[in-house]
């Protein structure tokens, strides 16, 4: 593929001094194409340079491992760097999900009955909170006493609840991924003298933390990639390194995405918001062909919760005969633990309606009927005694 003179200006800044280059990529503009040919510059020029690439989202850094093959590259998600590090020092880390957290949850629950009707959804709230902000436990706890979160006022019975799991877990060293990578931003100070270039991709999506860690990075040159338009992570205290790294900026305009139609929507949209009135770019495209497949629908959701509910309802109230499989995003292949989480939620729903409204109720019946599942899992059952 012929490279555009846009991706041109950015390979040579290789030879450059600036030690910041800041990357502003619309969609479909190549910039993945990009970053690959600067670390064959790179390579031409400094062939044994260390080089990092960091991004927030899982599945672009295994992406960027099979783009980058035989580079040299170190790909890494900001999380599973940090756990790196971590690791490195000599801390034992025990790495739960939301089910590890939720053990502790409801086992302290049934240990101490003053804490029993106090809810999850305002627990998980707090964590998802306070692993996201800069404040120490305490200033946290304070803060939300005198402000809530979100609307949601919290008792001091609940802060006392929240405060109490945290510090269980952190005495068991178990650790949510948002626990270690703000333990290890905040409370860690070591000096990271492995690498020469970064490459930091989705820039838009980095959180507070990760800035602290990529500051203790000694490098030769950072590379700042990003679009100011495709935030999707705001919900995690996500900002824009755009706006807070100095550095000259790099335009990729140059979309091989989509055609004109596409391109003509999108200025519309766009240039609704000052910042792309004043911009250094439009967007532009390479050709004007683009297929529609009007037979298929993709549906794209946030959250897996808001995911897991429009698939019961598909099954429960569209046409008969509807089946659902989870695919992993990557390869293709199916994967279980969707398919486990959706077939547990169904048991969870299942115990919950035999429990409020009976095995002769309507409701209940109406349920069995269209999902027809066996209760399996004695932790849901437990789960269900103990709230």
């Amino acid at each position: 593929m012929e490279l555009t003179q846009e991706q041109l200006n950015i390979i040579k800044t290789v030879h450059n001094t600036e030690p910041i280059i800041k990357i502003n990529a619309y969609a479909g503009t190549g910039k993945t194409t990009t970053l690959v040919e600067v670390v064959k510059e790179i390579r031409n020029t400094d062939p044994k340079s260390r080089i990092l690439y960091l991004v927030f989202n899982k599945m672009m850094a295994k992406e960027a491992t099979s783009k980058f093959d035989g580079l040299k590259v170190q790909c890494f998600t900001a999380h599973a760097f940090a756990l790196r590090r971590l690791r490195s020092l000599g801390e034992p880390v025990d790495v739960v999900t939301s089910g590890g957290f939720s053990t502790e949850f409801f086992n302290l629950k049934k240990e101490k009955p003053k804490f029993k009707y106090l809810t999850f959804k305002k627990f998980k709230l707090l964590m998802d909170t306070y692993t996201s902000v800069r404040d120490d436990l305490e200033e946290f706890i304070q803060y939300v006493q005198e402000r809530g979160i979100e609307d949601t006022s919290f008792s001091d019975l609940d802060l006392e609840f929240f405060k109490t799991v945290y510090k269980n877990l952190l005495r068991q060293n178990k650790y949510t991924h948002g626990m270690y990578l703000k333990e290890y931003a905040i409370n860690y100070h070591d000096k990271i003298n492995d690498y020469d270039y970064v490459l930091l991709d989705e820039a838009q999506d980095l959180n507070p933390f990760m800035m602290d860690i990529i500051a203790r990075v000694s490098r030769k040159k950072l590379y700042v990639v990003g679009d100011n338009y495709q935030q999707i992570y705001s919900w995690n205290n996500a900002i824009n390194p755009m706006q807070r790294y100095d550095g000259e900026l790099y335009p990729l305009s140059k979309s091989f995405r989509f055609n004109n139609e596409i391109r003509d929507v999108a200025h519309v949209i766009l240039s609704l918001q000052d910042s792309y009135r004043i911009s250094e770019a439009k967007i532009t495209n390479v050709h004007n062909n683009t297929e529609y497949d009007e037979s298929k629908v993709t549906i794209l959701f946030r959250t897996n919760a808001a995911m897991l509910e429009k698939t019961i309802n598909l099954v429960a109230y569209g046409e008969d005969k509807i089946k659902v499989h989870f695919m992993d995003m990557i390869n293709g292949s199916e994967t279980n633990s969707f398919n486990e989480t959706f077939n547990e939620m169904l048991e969870f729903t299942k115990v919950l309606l035999e429990g409020s409204y009976g095995e002769d109720s309507e409701t209940y019946k109406e349920f069995v009927r269209r999902f027809p599942v066996e209760i399996r899992s004695k932790v849901i059952k437990e789960y269900i005694k103990i709230a």
